[in-house]
């Protein structure tokens, strides 16, 4: 199964650490931004909209400069094409007031620094569950209009077909009866 997760964090250290742990597991396909602006720019937010740009999952650092993660948790989260690629926020604090923030900007999950490999695979095996699920969910839902709308179609032209003469295609006696 194809998956794709954005690493955003201005410590190299941090993205290498990432890089390796994630590869390990079988996760090759790793994006990396240096900056929450890097981030936007890769991800075509404040630039030319990226439509071809699947992105599974993103693993953000809180402290940056400029931009820290739960501002460019809310900026991700602000564009409807985006809204739905789950984001865990890296972080050495631990303090519940930032954690509330980073939640109310739409992160999913947090991990805090130093972390252990295995609860950090274990939640980004979580977090891309969960995305599949929604995945899965939002393309049963557009199946299930496009036949509502079949459905619909057909519905009409059996009441127009009900309502005429098949030999003459004049209006017939149902036709009159319902109006």
């Amino acid at each position: 199964e194809f998956v794709r997760i954005l690493i955003i964090d201005d410590e190299e250290d941090m993205r290498l650490l990432l890089v390796s742990i994630l590869k390990k597991a079988g996760y090759t396909d790793l994006l990396i931004a240096e900056s929450a602006e890097a981030a936007f720019k890769l991800l075509g937010i404040n630039y030319v909209p990226k439509t071809d740009l699947e992105i599974d999952m993103i693993l953000t650092d809180i402290a940056m400069p400029e931009v820290d993660g739960i501002e460019t948790c809310r900026r991700i989260k602000a564009v409807k094409e985006l809204r739905d690629i789950p984001i865990i926020i890296v972080t050495a604090w631990g303090e519940v007031g930032i954690l509330e923030s980073a939640f109310d900007a739409g992160a999913m999950d947090f991990i805090t620094k130093p972390f252990n490999k295995m609860e950090l695979l274990a939640r980004v095996r979580s977090a891309l569950r969960l995305k599949g699920e929604m995945d899965d969910r939002k393309r049963k839902e557009t199946e299930l209009l496009k036949l509502t709308l079949k459905l619909e179609e057909a519905n009409l032209e059996l009441q127009k077909l009900s309502s005429l003469d098949g030999l003459t295609g004049i209006a017939n006696r149902r036709h009159f009866d319902g109006h």
